[in-house]
C-alpha cells in the first residue's frame, strides 16, 4: 500500500514539474513558432525544391524586395529579426537542397554589424533566436547559444509552445476556451503580415515621429546591449558575411545583397545620432565589395523612393507598393552590372 501511494504521489509531483517547466520555458518563446515552417519551408520549399531558383534571406528589410516583379521563381526566407549568424546556418541548411538555385538575395540594415540575437535579452531577441532554431531543421548550433541554452530551448519549442500544450489541458479541462481564436494558428501570422505589408502611411508626419519615438530608441538600445555582451561583434559579423560570400561562391551561387529605402526622416535620424553604427557599415560594406568582390547596390537613401511616404508601412520597412517599385529599381540595376561584364 504505501509503495503505491508513493508511486501515485512521485507520479502527480512528476507531473507539476514537467507543467512548470512548459510553463516557465513556453513564457520565453512565440507561440507562433511553427508556423514558417509549415506554411513557408514545409509547404513551399519542400513541393518546390526542384523548382526553385532564388531565395531572399536575411531579416525583414527583405520585405522590400518582390521576386515575382523581378521575374524569378523563387521563395521567401527571410524572418523578422534576423541577424547575419542566423543566415549562414539557414543558407548552408537549405542551399543544398535546391539543385536548382542561382541566386540569393540579402537585404543590409544600418545595424547588420551590430546584431547578434543570442546576446540580446530585451524585447525578444532571445526567443527569436529559439524560434530560428525551431524553425530550422539542421542541428547546427551558431557559437554560445549551448551555453546559454538557446539551442536547447529552441528545439523543445514545438511541444512547449503555449499554444500546443496549453490547447491539450484547455480541451480536457476548459473546452470553452477552445472557442476563442489563438493567434497563434496557422492562418494568423501570414494573414497579419500580408495586411500589413498592403498598408501605407498617409501622413508623413506619423512616419516621422514614429523614426523619432520608436524606431531610433529601440535601435539604440539594442545595439548598446548586443555590444556590451558580444564585444567581438563587429569582427564576427564581418567573419561571417565573409563565410557566406566563399560559401555561395564555392556553389557558383550569385549573392546579390541590397539596402532597401528607408524612410528619409528615419534615415537622417540615423545619420545624425547613430552616425558611427551607419559609417560602419557603408565601410564594411565596401570593403566587401573591394575585397570579396560582393554584388552590392545602395538605395537606402534614394531620392526617388525614400521621401515617399505612401511606400512605407512604418519608417524602416517598404510596402507592397513600394517593394514593387523598388524590385524594379534593383532588376535594372542588377542589368547594368551585367552588361558592363
Amino acid at each position: 500500500m504505501k509503495r503505491f501511494v508513493l508511486k501515485a504521489v512521485l507520479f502527480v509531483v512528476i507531473g507539476i514539474a514537467g507543467m512548470a517547466v512548459l510553463c516557465f520555458i513556453s513564457n520565453h518563446t512565440y507561440p507562433e513558432a511553427q508556423i514558417f515552417r509549415e506554411v513557408l519551408l514545409k509547404n513551399y520549399l519542400a513541393d518546390h525544391m526542384d523548382e526553385v531558383d532564388t531565395l531572399s534571406a536575411g531579416s525583414s528589410y527583405g520585405c522590400a524586395l518582390h521576386l515575382e516583379t523581378m521575374g524569378y521563381d523563387g521563395c521567401d526566407i527571410w524572418q523578422l529579426g534576423m541577424d547575419i549568424f542566423e543566415t549562414r546556418v539557414q543558407l548552408e541548411t537549405y542551399v543544398p537542397k535546391l539543385p536548382k538555385l542561382k541566386t540569393v538575395f540579402l537585404g543590409v540594415g544600418y545595424t547588420l554589424f551590430h546584431g547578434d540575437n543570442g546576446v540580446y535579452n530585451l524585447e525578444g531577441r532571445a526567443p527569436r533566436r529559439r524560434l530560428f532554431y525551431a524553425i530550422n531543421p539542421s542541428f547546427k548550433v551558431i557559437p554560445g547559444d549551448m551555453a546559454n541554452f538557446n539551442f536547447i530551448k529552441g528545439k523543445m519549442l514545438p511541444i512547449t509552445r503555449r499554444d500546443h500544450w496549453r490547447s491539450v489541458y484547455q480541451s480536457l479541462f476548459k473546452p470553452d476556451v477552445i472557442k476563442n481564436v489563438n493567434k497563434g494558428s496557422p492562418s494568423y501570422l501570414p494573414h497579419m503580415l500580408r495586411r500589413r505589408s498592403m498598408k501605407q502611411i498617409k501622413s508623413p508626419r506619423k512616419l516621422a515621429i514614429m523614426a523619432k519615438r520608436g524606431a531610433f530608441p529601440y535601435s539604440q538600445k539594442k545595439q548598446k546591449e548586443m555590444m556590451k555582451n558580444h564585444p567581438r561583434i563587429h569582427d564576427d559579423t564581418y567573419n561571417t558575411f565573409v563565410d557566406i560570400i566563399n560559401y555561395l561562391n564555392s556553389k557558383n551561387i550569385r549573392l546579390v545583397c541590397y539596402s532597401a529605402p528607408q524612410y528619409k526622416a528615419y534615415a537622417d535620424i540615423q545619420k545624425e545620432r547613430n552616425h558611427k553604427t551607419v559609417s560602419f557599415m557603408k565601410n564594411a560594406m565596401k570593403r566587401l565589395v573591394e575585397e570579396h568582390g560582393l554584388e552590392y547596390y545602395d538605395f537606402s537613401e534614394d531620392p526617388d523612393l525614400y521621401d515617399k511616404h505612401r511606400l512605407f508601412f512604418d519608417c524602416d520597412h517598404m510596402n507592397r507598393r513600394g517593394a514593387r517599385l523598388f524590385s524594379m529599381k534593383l532588376k535594372k540595376a542588377m542589368a547594368e552590372t551585367e552588361n558592363k561584364e
